[in-house]
């Protein structure tokens, strides 16, 4: 009998690659080589326990022998062989394939067909050889034997996808990481999608990382939602997944596109009136149609670099304007402030919603030194005695008229001089300064308003206030010739020219003597007479006449009895 050899082969099917979805709209992919179309095959039913055949055993022992045929990624497929024993008994029975190291089974399939079994086996990691064992467990209870074998797995690519999301909170990011399908091989379906960490870099600035996790929709693919803050427009973004055991790194650069709706905003008007400035500024928005995504919006005023005003948009301030592109909505905002001399930047801010774009524009204000005007003094009372106060008041303005507060300094002269001193300085309030002085002698008085970093200065005209002066007559005796003289003393104040004068018997008034009190402007002095005692009785009086210390002045009479 001629004996029939027959050659059994087991071949391996590893079904790769994958049939992916169309990415999001406004998704970028990077594609790497590798992710090809799905192979796909026949494969048995899952490996049954071979049964001991009661018949013939090999005994001299079976030859077999692994070889791979396919990898891709962490997968890979070949073909188990075993020939028929050296007596010509066909080969049946179970293939296993272990771990040298660990004897980790890694797969295990029933010869069929024959002597041969496809084999679909998911290693530890990618890019990696392996020691195997392959063992043959005979049906023929002649005992199990194993034979090396060594499998290498390759390096699958991945596709990143990345879109975004420009929020007035920051950007949101979704990244994919998209895995060739999985193989699917009978019972054997291994599980091939990627795992780990998506990171969003800008440069070497790390602005967020996440953990993947399964899609909702296609079973190949990972994804991640991460929100970033302080990105701008245009600006180069880089997603990169750090890779796991079964697939490399992968990185993708996108520039950050905001897609909502475009504003513009300007300043339509900066006007200064004294210390008083008014923005008006207006935010428009391109949405087509009637929108009033505007109305309760925040348009943010700053000066000078600094937060000014945050105005809240009321509805009746937003109404329609025509464009190029027909009417679009509008909102005006106005912001009135306080401002000081000087050339100002002013920026007005529209900071944009989930739905708008933020916009802004700014302007420079120049605003000048404020124009004063201040009252003359008000004196009340406006003729007082030497030693009297009297109370001056003064009225002061800006250019609007408006009362200000601001410092004014009180200054007196003497009359008929042209020298002022300042006599005190209070500030105004609610636009009216208030003091009270003592003049000894008649004073010229004015307000000056002290200039300042926003106000300009100003002087008023003068006022006058006048001292009513006083004279006193009286007479004591002569200390040596009393019976032929007597003595009258005089007190003027304010000091000034003392006259002593006598009544005539037709009641006119004659000087007699006429004397310059001494002392100091202003103060009080002392005049003595000596008068002689006739045979009748003499009257007397003193006259200071007015001058500019102050009003004139006439005393009492006094008499000069008769010796």
């Amino acid at each position: 009998m001629t004996k029939r050899l027959t050659t059994w082969w087991c071949t391996i099917a590893l079904v790769v690659g994958s049939l992916l979805a169309t990415p999001p709209a406004l998704a970028d992919e990077a594609t790497a080589p590798g992710a090809e179309t799905v192979v796909e095959a026949v494969v048995p039913e899952a490996p049954r326990p071979a049964e001991i055949d009661d018949g013939p055993r090999c005994v001299d022992g079976y030859r077999a022998q692994f070889t791979q045929t396919h990898s891709y990624g962490r997968q890979f497929g070949g073909t188990a062989r075993v020939w028929e024993c050296a007596s010509g008994l066909p080969a049946a029975g179970n293939v296993v394939l272990a771990l040298a190291d660990s004897g980790g089974v890694l797969a295990e399939s029933r010869l069929y067909n024959g002597n041969h079994t496809f084999i679909g086996v998911s290693a530890p990691r990618s890019e990696s050889s392996f020691e195997l064992d392959m063992r043959f467990d005979p049906a023929d209870g002649s005992g199990s034997r194993s034979w090396p074998a060594r499998i290498t797995t390759s390096t699958s690519s991945v596709s990143l996808r990345l879109s975004t999301d420009v929020k007035a909170a920051g950007v949101v990011f979704d990244a994919t990481v998209v895995t060739p399908r999985t193989v699917n091989l009978g019972a054997l379906r291994t599980p091939n999608t990627a795992t780990g960490t998506v990171v969003i870099r800008r440069g070497d600035d790390v602005l967020g990382t996440a953990e993947l996790k399964p899609s909702p929709v296609y079973a190949n693919e990972t994804w991640a939602r991460l929100t970033v803050q302080g990105l701008a427009v245009g600006e180069p973004v880089i997603l990169e997944y750090l890779g796991d055991d079964g697939y490399p790194a992968a990185s993708l650069t996108k520039a950050l596109v905001d897609n909502r709706t475009r504003t513009d905003t300007t300043i339509t008007a900066a006007t200064v009136t004294a210390t008083h400035a008014q923005i008006v500024a207006e935010v428009l928005d391109w949405t087509p149609g009637s929108s009033d995504l505007l109305v309760g919006q925040q348009v943010a005023i700053s000066v000078d670099g600094r937060p000014a005003s945050t105005v809240v948009v009321p509805a009746n301030e937003v109404g329609s304007r025509s464009t190029e592109h027909g009417l679009r909505r509008r909102a005006r905002v106005v912001h009135n402030f306080q401002v000081t001399p000087g050339t100002h930047e002013i920026t007005v801010s529209f900071g944009g919603n989930d739905r708008l774009q933020p916009s802004s524009a700014s302007t420079t204000l120049t605003a000048s030194k404020v124009a004063t005007s201040v009252s003359r003094p008000f004196a009340s009372p406006s003729t007082v005695g030497s030693t009297r106060s009297t109370v001056l008041s003064s009225t002061v303005l800006d250019s609007t008229g408006q009362p200000i507060g601001v410092q004014i300094a009180f200054q007196e002269r003497t009359v008929g001089s042209s020298t002022w001193r300042t006599v005190g300085t209070t500030t105004a309030k609610a636009g009216v300064a208030v003091l009270t002085t003592t003049p000894r002698v008649s004073r010229d008085y004015r307000a000056v308003v002290v200039g300042t970093s926003t106000y300009l200065t100003s002087t008023s005209s003068t006022s006058r206030v006048t001292v009513a002066r006083t004279a006193s007559l009286a007479r004591i005796a002569h200390p040596s010739t009393p019976r032929t003289a007597a003595i009258l003393v005089t007190r003027v104040a304010p000091t000034g020219k003392v006259l002593l004068q006598e009544r005539q018997p037709n009641g006119s008034w004659v000087t007699r003597v006429t004397r310059t009190a001494s002392g100091a402007t202003g103060s009080t002095s002392e005049v003595r007479f000596t008068v002689s005692r006739t045979t009748t009785n003499r009257v007397f009086r003193v006259l200071v006449p007015a001058d500019a210390a102050a009003t004139q002045a006439v005393s009492p009479t006094v008499t000069v009895p008769r010796r």
